[in-house]
């Protein structure tokens, strides 16, 4: 693959496919995605480098579950949920986010902010 070398590794199958379609090839994205992976010709410039693993097991108190999946709050303040989401702040850091959502409006209530995925 000449175009993948010339592109010094940075281009992905559908920049190559581009290339090609503008020199009157007609791959299919498909095939052409296939036989780079054949060929092990990958990119790793934009590659993720680690992903978010949540903790195995049982940390914390787990709440009693009383509402059984039925999430259909007609007041106020009666259903809140909660989650973590990781959120990318520069190349080497990543943040925690973890916002109270009221099931009746959707709006936030309240917020959590951490470089740890942990409970604090």
């Amino acid at each position: 693959m000449k175009q993948f070398k010339r592109s010094k590794g940075n281009y992905g199958y559908r920049r190559i496919w581009y290339c090609l379609k503008k020199k009157g090839f007609t791959y299919c994205q498909e095939t052409l995605r296939r036989l780079m992976t054949n060929m092990g010709l990958k990119v790793t410039v934009y590659s993720a480098k680690s992903h978010y693993h949540s903790y195995r097991g049982r940390i914390g108190r787990t709440a009693p579950n009383h509402l059984h999946q039925h999430f259909n709050a007609k007041q106020a303040y009666q259903v809140l949920h909660t989650d973590i989401t990781q959120i990318s702040i520069n190349e080497q850091i990543k943040g925690y986010l973890s916002p109270v959502i009221d099931e009746a409006s959707g709006a936030v209530v309240a917020y959590a902010t951490s470089i740890h995925p942990n409970m604090n």
